[in-house]
């Protein structure tokens, strides 16, 4: 994974094409836990979906101050989470990423 954003997912994976070795699977795998934390952040009103697409509904500096009570694996897997959403957004569409990874729909 790269530490920021200025990396493009396409130039990644064009240095990385390992990466996407069983990408479908490991993703696919994921599914439940995905699943659990977007309820989670729903009905804690951290979550929003719009027009089909996820926004967070915690200001920056509610994230924060969020982010100063965790530490440890749990605070990297949340910064990495932000990381990973904000990668693929800049992306493009879904079906744009989608094919970056060579998943087909």
């Amino acid at each position: 994974m790269p530490y920021n954003t200025r990396t493009s997912l396409a130039a990644w994976l064009e240095e990385k094409p390992y990466s996407r070795i069983q990408f479908y699977e490991r993703a696919i795998s994921l599914k439940p836990f995905v699943r659990e934390a977007i309820l989670f952040g729903v009905t804690n009103d951290w979550l929003a979906i719009e027009s089909g697409r996820l926004k967070s509904k915690l200001s920056d500096t509610k994230f924060k101050n969020f982010l100063q009570h965790m530490d440890g694996e749990a605070r990297e897997c949340v910064l990495r989470a932000r990381l990973v959403g904000k990668w693929f957004a800049a992306a493009g569409s879904a079906e744009t990423v989608l094919s970056l990874w060579e998943v087909n729909p």
